[in-house]
């Protein structure tokens, strides 16, 4: 089991878009803003706040309702919903009346609404959720292009994914870390320190993990998928040893915004069979190994001076430097102050 990661919202909480006392306002201002719901008060206080952030593909909203409510929507028609309390519990409810489908949401479980699923949502008093919307566009393009999935399997019926994410597992854990970093990628104020591209990267490494990791429609022609075109077009030195390609397209890219689907492009091979090797033969997930890879340019980079500390972890892509200390000092068991002196 993981320990769960404590997501920081604060970044979108920053971006207000509603916040109201009045029943009758919060119903009409969210409506406006999320999809044609009903909306029913419970116990509580009404309290309602909802901050949004759009990046270039993904939207992420912060919403709390204060008071208990039971909310119906309208069938979500070309996204999808991925929905992680940050405090306090609600409910997913087949909306067919049937009671399957039922999920219990909380910081260690997270919810996923599929489109043209028929659900009501129950929010217990003082319930505040992360809302990721992820449009069926954009995922589609992410299954083109990075599963290399034939077109007539991009059907929305095949987009309709488990509704329970665990938090605490494997998977779970994974998906909470790509999410943390999206939302520190989130500017405060004026521009972000994160570079668009890099950001956009992230975005289609969150969107990609949810294809290949969450279970789905799609996920029996994720299966059947194999190595890329360029792999069947490649000689055989080139399909023999994609971990070598691996590593030749890691080390010229220390300093440049890499994605789980670059890497898997770069080894000639598919995402899964990807983790498979990594894991098979450097103990490591890809990420985990292209971090380690520019933990070791940062020590060599310290270690010859001229540059301070900060200047040397974001060139090579750690925004985070608390987390990047943790990083470093699991890796070569000392901070990066000291290798500096």
């Amino acid at each position: 089991m993981q320990a769960v990661t404590c997501l920081d919202a604060s970044r979108v909480r920053a971006h207000c878009v509603l916040s109201s006392t009045c029943r009758t306002a919060s119903q009409r201002g969210l409506a406006a803003e999320l999809v044609e719901h009903r909306l029913s008060w419970g116990p509580g206080a009404v309290d309602t706040r909802f901050s949004r952030v759009r990046l270039e593909h993904l939207s992420f909203a912060v919403l709390h309702y204060g008071a208990a409510v039971e909310v119906q929507p309208e069938p979500l028609r070309e996204f999808v919903l991925v929905q992680m309390p940050l405090q306090g519990r609600a409910d997913i409810v087949d909306g067919r009346g049937h009671g399957r489908g039922h999920v219990g949401l909380s910081p260690r479980t997270a919810g996923i609404v599929s489109p043209n699923h028929a659900v009501r949502l129950r929010w217990e008093a003082g319930c505040e959720q992360l809302l990721i919307k992820i449009p069926l566009a954009s995922l589609r393009e992410v299954a083109r292009s990075a599963l290399d999935l034939p077109e007539h399997v991009l059907s929305t019926e095949h987009f309709e994914f488990a509704p329970r994410l665990d938090l605490e597992s494997a998977t779970g854990w994974a998906w909470s870390n790509l999410v943390d970093g999206l939302l520190r990628s989130v500017p405060l104020q004026g521009a972000s320190n994160f570079h668009a591209r890099w950001r956009r990267q992230l975005e289609e490494s969150a969107m990609l993990f949810l294809l290949t990791h969450q279970p789905s429609g799609l996920s029996a022609f994720v299966a059947e998928q194999g190595g890329s075109p360029a792999v069947a077009a490649g000689s055989a030195s080139q399909r023999a040893d994609p971990l070598a390609r691996l590593q030749a397209y890691i080390a010229q890219r220390l300093c440049a915004p890499v994605s789980l689907l670059d890497l898997s492009r770069a080894a000639g091979i598919g995402v899964r069979s990807l983790h498979s090797l990594c894991r098979e033969r450097l103990h490591a997930p890809p990420m985990t190994v292209l971090r380690q890879a520019r933990l070791d340019a940062v020590r060599q980079q310290l270690l010859r001076g001229g540059q301070t500390v900060t200047e040397v972890a974001q060139a090579h892509g750690f925004e985070h430097l608390g987390r990047f200390s943790a990083y470093y000092r699991a890796r070569f068991g000392e901070l990066p102050s000291a290798t500096a002196r």
